[in-house]
């Protein structure tokens, strides 16, 4: 789980593998977007789950909050 309450995410090479990184980035993206698209909302944590996660697939649960 990421919890949402920066906007920022930074990645220092080689301290996370792959699949974290990429949760930190989709993450962020969803903290972005929402900003940009949707003001009256906020991303309060993103949640992964990995039913699928033999196939590679990241599956996210965006909770948000209307503000």
């Amino acid at each position: 789980m990421i919890l949402a309450d920066s906007p920022v995410i930074e990645i220092a090479a080689g301290t996370v593998d792959d699949s974290e990184a990429q949760e930190a980035l989709l993450a962020a993206e969803y903290v972005r977007k929402t900003k940009m698209y949707e003001p009256r909302a906020r991303v309060v944590r993103v949640e992964w789950t990995d039913s699928k996660a033999h196939d590679g697939n990241m599956t996210p649960k965006v909770v948000i909050d209307l503000v």
